[in-house]
Parts: C-alpha cells; sequence; structure tokens
C-alpha cells in the first residue's frame, strides 16, 4: 500500500470521527437540567421568584410572560406606579436574563420554566412551580421552602 493510500485512510478515518462527533453534540448531548441544578436555580433566584408570584397571585393575573416587560408588551399586566410594580418589574427581567424563558400564570399557580436544554434527542427543561393554596395540585418534587416545587420535564417546553 502506497502512502498515498494510507494518507486517503487517514483522512476518510478522521472525516468520520468529526462527523461522529457533531451527530453526538446535536443528537444525544445530555440536558444540563436535574434535580441539583433545580435546587441551585431556586436557591440563587429565590427572592427574585417570590417577587414575581406575590405580585400575580396577588393582582389574580392569569398569563404567559414569555419576555421582560417592555413599553409595548404588558403580557396582560397592568402597569402600576407604585413599589410593588417596580419590585415585579425588576425581579421579572433578573430571572428573564438569567435563567427563565416563560413564567406562566394561570389558576393561582405560577410556573417558571428554563429554555431547554440538551440535544436533539435528550431535550428537557426545569420547570419551578409556586402553588399557594393545598387545594391545587403540583407535580413535581417539593423544594426547600413549602410552596414550591420543581419537575425536569423531558421533550420540547409547552407553548
Amino acid at each position: 500500500m502506497s502512502n498515498e493510500k494510507i494518507r486517503g485512510w487517514v483522512y476518510r478515518g478522521l472525516a468520520v470521527l468529526i462527523l461522529c462527533g457533531i451527530a453526538w453534540y446535536f443528537l444525544m448531548r445530555q440536558s444540563p437540567y436535574d434535580a441539583d441544578m433545580a435546587r441551585e436555580i431556586f436557591s440563587s433566584r429565590k427572592s427574585a421568584m417570590k417577587t414575581v408570584a406575590q405580585f400575580l397571585i396577588d393582582r389574580n393575573v392569569q398569563t404567559d410572560i414569555l419576555d421582560k416587560l417592555t413599553v409595548d408588551n404588558h403580557y396582560g399586566i397592568p402597569a402600576e406606579d407604585s413599589d410593588e410594580y417596580r419590585a415585579f418589574s425588576n425581579a421579572l427581567t433578573e430571572l428573564m436574563t438569567t435563567e427563565f424563558d416563560t413564567v406562566r400564570s394561570h389558576n393561582g399557580v405560577i410556573s417558571f420554566e428554563t429554555p431547554n436544554g440538551g440535544g436533539l434527542l435528550l431535550r428537557s427543561h426545569a420547570v419551578i412551580t409556586y402553588v399557594p393554596s393545598p387545594g391545587n395540585m403540583a407535580l413535581g418534587m417539593p423544594l426547600s421552602e413549602s410552596k414550591w416545587y420543581y419537575e425536569i420535564v423531558d421533550g420540547k417546553a409547552s407553548d
């Protein structure tokens, strides 16, 4: 076998290895979200999450917040000139710029959802839920504080 043929086989082998690595990254990469990560996110953002949840519960707002509040888009939340609204807006901005991409408020249950992580075949995201009254069912594992739960959800986040 000549050097040229050996070199050709080596290049083909390297190309196959590179393609396998790229395929693994896009398809089989593990999601960063697990139970420890959900607890860590909750402990680091607890104050902001409590502020947002309390504001939405107090105002009985039913909405899906998909980004920071802007002048043009309040997601159905009436703007107020109050300290509570400013604290809510600041806390929501903190959450949406760091860990979360969706905050849902429906039937007295507040859910904070992280973006999807992992490869296409192993996608998952974390959902941290606040359930203020025991009559509302919450699926998931309890966190360090009462009325707060987390769940790691496989697949695409619900839209």
